[in-house]
């Protein structure tokens, strides 16, 4: 069977802040906090993938047994240029996330890692080709 994964969905303890943050870090769009359910997010992504925010109040309880750690997932975002990957962590920590690896090379690329005001980590990567 192929994994189809459509839509990840990530708690959020303030949708506005989720909207302006990802706006303004990832420079992904939204057509704004769904009005038909006022606590949810999408931004609409390539290839039929989403992201989607889901208030915690309303999310946690419902399906997850635990309260949220670093250790949940950690989702990756490619770049096209190692100063792409620092650029996008300076802009993640002005708009209130945790850089917790400002960018380093491994064998496998220029790596960086942050973490959004809600906690979820992100891993921002220049892969390396041969």
């Amino acid at each position: 069977m192929n994994i189809k994964i459509n839509t990840i969905t990530l708690a959020s303890s303030n949708l506005k802040r989720s909207l302006s943050f990802y706006s303004s870090v990832l420079g992904l769009t939204s057509k704004g906090i769904l009005f038909d359910f006022s606590d949810q997010l999408l931004f609409e992504g390539a290839n039929g993938v989403s992201l989607a925010f889901s208030l915690r109040e309303e999310t946690v309880p419902n399906h997850l047994a635990s309260p949220p750690n670093a250790s949940e997932c950690i989702l990756t975002h490619t770049t096209e240029s190692k100063t792409e990957v620092t650029r996008l962590l300076q802009r993640a920590e002005a708009a209130g996330a945790e850089v917790i690896n400002a960018g380093q090379e491994e064998p496998w690329g220029f790596v960086g890692l942050f973490q959004d005001p809600d906690g979820h980590s992100w891993e921002i990567i220049y892969p390396f080709h041969e």
